[in-house]
């Protein structure tokens, strides 16, 4: 089980002996959590909740075009797998929205979503427990279209593609519900016959714009709170990845049509930049998430603004991993730079909460070195899907069709189902797999169009004193001459003042900077304008060299919207919101993810009515005659109105009863002076 330590391993394991006791106790920890997880009331399902089966086309690819990442029409969307730049859509592209079919999409979703507000939490909870088995017993074909589409490999697909989608599925079916539930609010001395409730209704239609990074989680995450909370979406895919979410769109829309609802409340339209701004200005919509970059958020912003649509906007991080050199840390070093080259070269760097900073302490600095630097230097780029050995178990979605060689220049559309014979001996397109004996640990870049910025800036750092110690260049793949890679990079000895320290890089660079101490390293963290996550590896107390509360006092200080301790993005898979610091407003605003990113899709009520018991005895608001229109005396309409400010908010009780004299006397005078 070596494998799982990395993940399973706890924070107190100090050596060999006690990280394998770590490990047992992490695996029966688990075990219990998972008994009680199954047994517990939340998996004890209705019979009208549980999910049913369907099953959804297969998706096809045609490999009739030449790669060119700017050849897309103003009509037509052109698709390349980036890591060997085969063609996905053919030449004829897929067909790129335009305004009347944009105007179409959401009044179709508009129509659809009616009836779907009506429906019941059980009903909904239905649709995604429906998709949630779908997404598990399916989990190759989407994987593998994840790859295909963006580059990554398997293991980066399944974290996260798979994993954080199925989290927030469960967390969704589990909690979505109580965060949605009416709740009561408390009134106050004035208002005591009051009751004051808060509701969560349906907004209506809601848009999403996505990036390509993680092409299934990015598209499925907004649908999942939309549709919970009552609406139906609409939601933009970007066009990089757009292949895959035409397959993604069928995967979903499925599931409701399976349990008896219209597909229709969900809805994707691929559109070129060009009507970018006509798709965001559309004012049926209610709400708008966007994730992507700075750039075009002030686009879509300004564009929300024209109709006064609110956006979740979820931008890029410079996220920075603070590492402690304090005698604990020290000993778990390994386990902690195990974690860190996974935060920074999950899904090759393109992750928006991915490390792009290691801020370390002078002791954990040259040691961090000397133990990540030959890993870096072994990690392997390459095509999943053509490199990696498939076993009879394994079934490669993007062989279901015939595997049988195509020539990239031909009409012929590959159909149809491939034997399991075909599908281990054969990659996507039904070209030959190479021979290779182990899988890529790096995937593709989506696009070469960075590279030359990540050299400038690599070359520009070492100029200004930093020490590349390898990668710094992409790299031209011996197999893959048109797939996009960037070699795995460790550049160090980087400071604050150079640019590098500051861009996003979206890309395979373990990017080391030291800092003096706790207080220095928050600084240097705090130098940037983002300030989407972050993480803080380190412990304090007794035996540890640092005073109680240097931890907390680090989580505290750092700009970050979402910090994990002792680990990385931890937050994410414990469907926390999600969403970046309103101190610089470099990563965004607003949440998604959690009862914040579901109430933020909903009409939120404020309802004020009188308490039963009220009713009951005939108890109401009713205006005290100084007070009626027309007044008759200023001076007691006033002396009333000081009295009653008095008796509801003086800050001491004779100052309550002064004013409840107030309103007495008011009354009495108003009264002698009505019957005169």
């Amino acid at each position: 089980m070596d494998y799982l330590r990395p993940y399973l391993e706890t924070s107190f394991s100090a050596s060999a002996s006690s990280s394998t006791w770590s490990l047992i106790a992490a695996v029966a920890a688990l075990t219990v959590a998972a008994y009680v997880s199954l047994y517990s009331r939340p998996f004890t399902i209705a019979n009208d909740e549980r999910a049913v089966e369907y099953k959804v086309p297969t998706y096809e690819i045609e490999q009739n075009a030449n790669q060119d990442e700017n050849n897309s029409t103003s009509d037509r969307v052109l698709a390349f797998a980036p890591a060997d730049g085969a063609p996905l859509f053919g030449s004829t592209g897929w067909p790129a929205a335009t305004k009347q079919s944009i105007d179409e999409a959401i009044n179709k979703a508009s129509l659809a979503q009616q009836g779907w507000a009506t429906t019941t939490f059980s009903q909904r909870r239905r649709v995604l427990r429906t998709l949630l088995k779908h997404v598990i017993d399916h989990q190759n074909e989407i994987v593998e279209a994840c790859c295909l589409d963006s580059g990554k490999t398997r293991v980066d697909a399944s974290f996260g593609e798979i994993l954080v989608t199925c989290e927030k599925l469960q967390w969704t079916i589990r909690h979505g519900e109580i965060a949605l539930k009416p709740s009561r609010r408390p009134t106050n001395l004035l208002m005591a016959y009051k009751r004051n409730t808060v509701v969560y209704e349906p907004l209506g239609v809601v848009a999403a714009a996505v990036s390509w990074n993680y092409p299934f989680h990015n598209f499925v995450s907004p649908i999942i709170s939309a549709i919970f909370a009552g609406n139906a979406i609409v939601v933009k895919p970007s066009e990089q990845t757009c292949w895959s979410a035409t397959y993604f769109t069928r995967l979903v829309q499925g599931a409701i049509s399976q349990c008896g609802y219209s597909p229709n409340i969900v809805q994707s339209v691929v559109c070129l930049p060009e009507l970018g701004d006509y798709f965001t200005s559309r004012p049926a919509f209610k709400h708008i998430i966007f994730i992507g970059s700075r750039e075009v958020a002030y686009k879509v912003c300004a564009s929300a603004a024209t109709a006064l649509t609110p956006v979740t906007v979820e931008l890029g991080g410079k996220d920075p991993a603070i590492v402690l050199d304090d005698k604990r840390t020290i000993r778990d070093l390994d386990r902690v730079t195990s974690i860190l080259l996974r935060g920074v070269f999950q899904s090759a760097g393109q992750n928006c909460i991915g490390i792009e900073r290691i801020i370390a302490l002078p002791k954990t600095y040259n040691a961090l070195i000397d133990t990540v630097l030959p890993t870096i230097r072994e990690l392997k780029p390459g095509n999943v899907l053509r490199d990696e050995t498939v076993t009879n178990n394994s079934v490669a979605a993007t062989n279901q069709f015939e595997a049988t060689n195509v020539d990239s220049g031909s009409n012929q559309r590959p159909t149809g189902t491939a034997k399991d014979s075909d599908r281990i001996t054969r990659g996507h397109n039904g070209f030959p797999k190479s021979s290779l004996s182990h899988s890529p640990d790096i995937g593709a870049q989506i696009s070469r169009r960075t590279f030359d910025k990540l050299e400038r800036l690599i070359e520009s750092a070492v100029s200004d004193g930093a020490r590349l110690l390898c990668g710094g260049k992409h790299y031209e793949h011996p197999r893959y001459p048109k797939g996009y890679f960037f070699s795995p990079t460790l550049l160090v000895d980087v400071t604050a003042e150079m640019e590098i320290a500051h861009e996003e890089l979206f890309a395979p660079v373990f990017l080391l900077m030291k800092a003096r101490d706790p207080e220095d390293a928050v600084s240097i963290a705090n130098s940037t304008s983002y300030s989407l996550g972050a993480s803080v590896f380190g412990h304090d107390g007794a035996g540890t060299g640092f005073p109680k509360g240097t931890v907390d006092r680090i989580v505290r200080d750092v700009n970050a919207g979402m910090v994990s301790v002792n680990d990385f993005a931890a937050y994410y898979m414990c469907s926390m919101p999600f969403g970046g610091c309103g101190k610089t407003k470099g990563s965004g605003y607003g949440r998604f993810g959690g009862e914040e990113g579901l109430r933020a899709l909903s009409n939120i009520k404020a309802i004020c009515e009188d308490a039963p018991w009220a009713k009951f005895l005939g108890i109401g608001t009713t205006i005290p005659p100084p007070l009626n229109y027309p007044i008759q005396n200023g001076r007691i309409a006033w002396e009333l109105c000081q009295g009653v400010v008095e008796t509801g908010y003086a800050v001491s009780i004779k100052g309550r009863f002064g004013g409840l004299q107030k309103i007495l006397k008011s009354l009495l005078t108003g009264q002698e002076k009505d019957k005169r």
